[in-house]
Parts: C-alpha cells; structure tokens; sequence
C-alpha cells in the first residue's frame, strides 16, 4: 500500500492531522494511537491528508488574520479615545486662570495642529521729520511752556517723567 493509494480521509485519519497539527511526531502519533510508524507515514505522506494540511492551515490563517484585525480596531479605538481625552485636557488648560499655564497649551495645540511658531522681531524705525523755522520756534515755545506749567503744578511732586529738553 503506498500513499497514493489513500483517496479519502477518514476518521482515523482527522486524528492523525489534528495531532500532526498539534507538532506531534510521526513516532509520537504511532505510539498515542497504536499504529506503526510507517502506517502515520503513509497517511501524513498522502496527497489527500496534504490537501487537509493545506486547508487547515488556510482555515487557521484566516482565524488569525481575524484576530489580528481585531486587536488592530480596539488598538486603534483605545488610540482614538486617549487621543480625544488628551485633546480635551489641552482643552480645559486653555481655560486656566493661570496665564503660564493657559499659554502652555496654546502653544501645545498649536504645535501639534502643524502653526509654526514665529519669532518677530522688533524692528526700530527712525522717522525724519523736516520743519522750517518758524514751526521750529513754536515747538520750542510750546515745550518751554509746558516745562514751565509742570515745574509749577508738582513744584512739591518729584514728576514721573523728565521735561523737555531742546
């Protein structure tokens, strides 16, 4: 008998794939069941109990790949839900009575929502203004006058700022 000879499977058979299928050893199978090791032989070597091999491995494959598929969606779930609590505490800092705090988050959701922080600079400008004389000399009166009428007003006040000068 050789193993193109066995053209179905039976229960017999099943055993011996579900054990095979387990990582037991032909000699191992032979001895659980009460067979020779060349009986396990025939029937692991046949291409009927290969094309069971086959579609068990399939079957299994697709279990896993089910499986995988599952603790990708809860994975991704559990991300969503961490994600939209995160978001709600930046949230909530926003809110702070604490200015450091508040900005602290502002800057954080910024950042995360792709704004780039952008550093301005101060820029000094100078302005020329060109008077003619006679203007000149009525800026000087008005600032003189305005010296006068302050050191008169806070003649006993140290003033906040200093007067004019020309």
């Amino acid at each position: 008998m050789s193993f193109n000879d066995i053209k179905s499977m039976n229960q017999r058979h099943f055993v011996i794939l579900d054990l095979c299928y387990r990582g037991m050893t032909n000699t191992k199978i032979a001895e659980r069941l009460d067979m020779s090791y060349r009986q396990v032989s025939l029937v692991v070597n046949s291409p009927s109990f290969r094309h069971e091999i086959a579609v068990k491995r399939a079957q299994v494959e697709e279990l896993e790949d089910d499986v995988v598929k599952q603790d990708e969606d809860a994975i991704l779930k559990t991300l969503k839900d961490n994600t939209k609590k995160a978001v709600d505490k930046l949230c909530n800092h926003l809110n702070s009575p604490d200015d450091k705090t508040s900005m602290k988050a502002s800057l954080e959701i910024l950042d995360r929502t792709g704004y780039v922080k952008k550093e301005i600079q101060k820029q000094q400008a100078t302005v020329a203004i060109i008077i003619n004389q006679k203007d000149a000399d009525v800026i000087k009166d008005t600032i003189v006058m305005i010296n006068k009428d302050e050191s008169i007003d806070n003649s006993n006040e140290s003033p906040d700022f200093p007067p004019c000068q020309l």
